[in-house]
C-alpha cells in the first residue's frame, strides 16, 4: 500500500526502464500516477470528482474578485484543469498562476479526450530526438498544434544577447495604425526559433535564461524561476476570440465529416444537404457567420447545360480534324 500511494517510479518492466524512459521524459511518474488514479477512480470516483471541484474553487476563492465567469471560461482548457489562481485583473489583461502539479490535474497532461489526442499529447511530451522529426515531417508543433511556419513572434528574444538574435534573424520592424500610433513588431526565422526552443542543448538553456529575464522585468515571476508553478499573462479579449475560433474549427471539421460544408471557408454546398437537420442551417448562420447557400435558378442551369454540350460539340471537331 506504501509503494502505491508514494508513487513508486522504480516499478517498471525492463522494456520500460531501457526504452520507455528514455522515449517519454518522467514516464515513471506518468504510469505510476495514471495507475494509482485508475485504481481510486474504480473504487471510489467522487473521490476523484471532489478534488477537482475543490481545487477549482479554491483557486477562484483567492483569485481577483473581478474575474468574471465568462472571464474564466476565456482561458484555455489546459489552464483551467485544477487549480489556477488569477492573481491580478487590470482591464482585459490578468496574471494566471497555475501548475501546482496535483497529481488528478497530471493525468490531464498524456490522457485526451479521444485516442488521436492522447497519441498527440504523449508525443509532445517525448524525448526531442523522438518528436522533432515528427513535427519537423508534419510542420506541425505537437503542444500548441500550431503551424511551425507561422511562429515567427520574436518579442520574447528583444533582450537576448546579439548572438541568439542573429543565429534566428531578428528584426525589429516598425509600423503605423491608422490612428497615427507608432508601434513595432518583432520578426524572426520561425525554423530557427523552433530550433532555439527545441534542440536537447539549446532548449534548457533557453527557458533558464527566459525565466531569469522575465524575472529582472517584473519580480512576480520569480515563482518561475525557483518552483513548478508558473504564471502567465494573458489578455482576455484575445483569449476569448482563439476560443470562438477553437470552437468554430470543431465545428467545421464536424460539418465537413457530416458531408453539409465544403472545406473551404465553411461554405455550405447547398440548403437541400440541410433538410434532414431543421433549423441548423439558420443557426449557422446567425451564430457563427456562415453564407447562405447559393442556388441556381433554371436560366443558369439550362445556360450551364448548354455550354457543356457546345465544349463537347468543339473538342469533338477538333479530333475528327486530326484524325
Amino acid at each position: 500500500m506504501a509503494r502505491i500511494s508514494s508513487l513508486d517510479y522504480s516499478n517498471l518492466t525492463p522494456f520500460e526502464q531501457n526504452i520507455a524512459k528514455r522515449v517519454i521524459p518522467f514516464y515513471g511518474f506518468m504510469k505510476q500516477n495514471l495507475v494509482n488514479q485508475l485504481n481510486t477512480f474504480s473504487k471510489s470516483p467522487g473521490t476523484l470528482v471532489n478534488q477537482q471541484t475543490f481545487l477549482k474553487d479554491l483557486g477562484k476563492s483567492l483569485s481577483d474578485k473581478g474575474m468574471t465567469e465568462e472571464d474564466w471560461n476565456a482561458l484555455p482548457d489546459w489552464m483551467k484543469t485544477g487549480m489556477s489562481i488569477a492573481m491580478g485583473k487590470n482591464g482585459n489583461n490578468v496574471d494566471i498562476l497555475t501548475g501546482f502539479g496535483d497529481t488528478t490535474s497530471a493525468v490531464n497532461d498524456f490522457i485526451g479526450s479521444n485516442p488521436q489526442e492522447t497519441v498527440k499529447k504523449l508525443l509532445s511530451s517525448s524525448n526531442p530526438l523522438v518528436k522533432m522529426p515528427i513535427e519537423l515531417g508534419t510542420g506541425q508543433n505537437l503542444f500548441t498544434g500550431k503551424s511551425i511556419q507561422d511562429s515567427t513572434d520574436a518579442s520574447r528574444y528583444k533582450d537576448y544577447p546579439e548572438a541568439v538574435k542573429n543565429f534566428i534573424g531578428y528584426k525589429e520592424l516598425k509600423g503605423t495604425k491608422s490612428d497615427g500610433t507608432q508601434y513595432t513588431t518583432y520578426k524572426a526565422d520561425p525554423d530557427k526559433i523552433y530550433m532555439l526552443e527545441n534542440l536537447p542543448f539549446l532548449s534548457p538553456a533557453n527557458t533558464m535564461v527566459k525565466r531569469i529575464d522575465d524575472t529582472l522585468q517584473d519580480p512576480k515571476y520569480l515563482i518561475n524561476l525557483l518552483s513548478g508553478g508558473r504564471i502567465y499573462s494573458k489578455d482576455l479579449v484575445r483569449e476569448s476570440a482563439a476560443r470562438e475560433k477553437e470552437l468554430k474549427n470543431k465545428l467545421n471539421t464536424n460539418l465537413e465529416n457530416m458531408g453539409l460544408v465544403s472545406p473551404a471557408q465553411g461554405v455550405a454546398f447547398s440548403k437541400s444537404s440541410f433538410e434532414n437537420y431543421p433549423g441548423l442551417l439558420e443557426y449557422l448562420m446567425k451564430n457563427f457567420g456562415y453564407k447562405k447557400p447559393k442556388t441556381q435558378t433554371a436560366a443558369q442551369t439550362k445556360k450551364k447545360a448548354d455550354t457543356k454540350v457546345k465544349n463537347e460539340a468543339f473538342l469533338e471537331q477538333i479530333l475528327s480534324q486530326n484524325n
